[in-house]
């Protein structure tokens, strides 16, 4: 995975991927192309991939691009969600963290409304 493209808010993302099982199998299903959910300061949308869960967290930093094997979503955090207590996004549940997104530009992610479209390549 090396974009995160949201035409919406012309939100255009570079994603540091981390190597790991669980982005090789969604690897394998790009490019993908979904609907945004929106909760908080975390987009976030079903890729419909059965990915191998390991390493499964609840420690994010903003920017953490991470699989939410519950529903099988993959999930952009860049800033505080409906659990948080610091400005450290907290997830619905563990996820496994794949990648990071060091240019994000705020004050388009925060126009995202759900229902965008979001391609993932």
């Amino acid at each position: 995975m090396r974009k995160i493209i949201i035409n919406q808010a012309g939100v255009d993302l570079s994603v540091r991927s981390f190597d790991n099982p669980t982005l090789q199998a969604i690897d394998k299903a790009l490019p993908l192309t979904s609907a945004v959910m929106v909760w908080g300061d975390e987009i976030y949308c079903n890729i419909d991939v059965d990915a191998p869960v390991q390493s499964l967290t609840a420690d994010l930093a903003i920017g953490d691009v991470a699989y939410w094997p519950e529903d099988r979503c993959l999930c952009l955090f860049f800033g505080k969600t409906p659990l948080s207590v610091t400005e450290q996004p907290v997830p619905a549940s563990k996820v496994i963290v794949i990648g990071h997104v060091d240019n994000l530009n705020l004050p388009a992610l925060r126009s995202v409304g759900a229902g965008s479209t979001v391609r993932i390549c």
